[in-house]
């Protein structure tokens, strides 16, 4: 099974070593509702995986050194949060439900993530118009390629960039 999705309009959530959960956050909840959502409507009902799969990433982002936060993000993002993991109150509108964080959407775990690529599109300071990522996740027994929008997307003409930017 494979699966991907591009979430735009967002900045890629954040694990930060300050901040007991994520999850709690008002910031940092609002871009995981963005994650979750388009997350879902990529599963279309199916199940989350259960066994090893490989999980692709391609954000464009400002300056940054270490980008481990934003990779962390998104994995612990696509699994569900734990039992005693603080959630913000935004959490409990019936809207979030379908995707709410004590639902799994991709993993059920975020060690099943044993393989994949990360593409960080860092843009000068003050030039990201338009944030957007992009997450591909498939079983390790699939082959490794991406979509064929993820390659022009990515590494493709400026004009599929600037056209991703409107």
């Amino acid at each position: 099974m494979k699966v991907s999705f591009v979430v735009r309009g967002a900045r890629v959530p954040e694990v930060s070593a300050s901040a007991p959960s994520m999850f709690n956050s008002n910031r940092q909840s609002l871009r995981l509702i963005r994650l979750r959502q388009a997350a879902a409507a990529a599963m279309r009902g199916r199940p989350p995986f259960s066994v090893p799969v490989q999980l692709s990433l391609a954000v464009q982002t400002g300056p940054h050194g270490d980008t481990d936060h934003l990779i962390s993000g998104v994995y612990n993002g696509i699994q569900a949060a734990t039992s005693t993991t603080r959630l913000n109150i935004m959490w409990g509108a019936p809207e979030h439900a379908a995707y709410h964080p004590r639902r799994c959407i991709i993993v059920t775990d975020d060690e099943l993530i044993v393989g994949g690529r990360q593409d960080i599109l860092e843009e000068p300071a003050g030039g990201v118009t338009n944030w957007w990522y992009a997450v591909a996740v498939a079983t390790m027994e699939e082959p490794p390629d991406l979509p064929g929008w993820w390659k022009e997307l990515v590494y493709g003409r400026a004009e599929n960039l600037r056209a991703l930017r409107r």
